[in-house]
């Protein structure tokens, strides 16, 4: 709401409030198959899950436990609107509708099992379960032709980078530089 609404992104006191709401929530006392109706998704849709930035954070956590315990592997990739020359878009009517195209692009061409949220006006983030780094580059090949398939020249627009969910430790002091920059933004 915050990202859509203001294209602002909700402060860490807000998300802990968030987090304290959920917290206080009372459902009635049910029966195990009465509460998994409530958990199953109503909308069986094909296409990665989308989800809310707070409902994302939890899925990554959950997921770096899951890696952490099988070696199951998992991706970060975050997919970036840019001018064309990696600065940020200026362009607000264009960033919205480059914005709405590359939601819709996600959800195409994203798979059941991926997830994704979008973080501000111009940068969504995929978690991208049971690939490797190399298939990382093919993956946002699709995206990206995909994005552009009506408006050729916009693929010069999209930008992204990948981590390795796995190889993201809570207290690694040189985060930044494990990220592995798309081709796209090789100098």
């Amino acid at each position: 709401m915050f990202v859509d609404e203001l294209g602002v992104y909700p402060s860490e006191r807000m998300m802990k409030l968030f987090e304290q709401m959920n917290g206080r929530m009372n459902f009635k006392t049910q029966s195990l198959p009465e509460m998994e109706k409530r958990l199953k998704e109503t909308d069986k849709g094909s296409g990665a899950y989308f989800c809310s930035l707070p409902g994302f954070r939890d899925t990554y956590r959950l997921l770096a436990r899951i890696v952490e315990r099988n070696g199951q592997s998992v991706y970060l990739m975050l997919c970036s609107i840019t001018n064309g020359k990696g600065q940020p878009m200026k362009n607000e009517e264009r960033l919205d509708m480059m914005g709405k195209e590359l939601q819709d692009t996600l959800a195409h061409c994203l798979r059941r099992g991926d997830s994704y949220t979008r973080y501000s006006k111009s940068q969504y983030l995929l978690l991208l379960v049971g690939t490797n780094r190399e298939n990382c580059s093919l993956i946002f090949e699709r995206i990206q032709k995909y994005f552009s398939r009506e408006h050729k020249t916009w693929s010069k627009y999209l930008e992204y980078a990948v981590s390795s969910v796995a190889d993201s430790g809570f207290n690694s002091e040189d985060n930044e530089n494990k990220w592995k920059w798309g081709k796209t933004w090789d100098k």
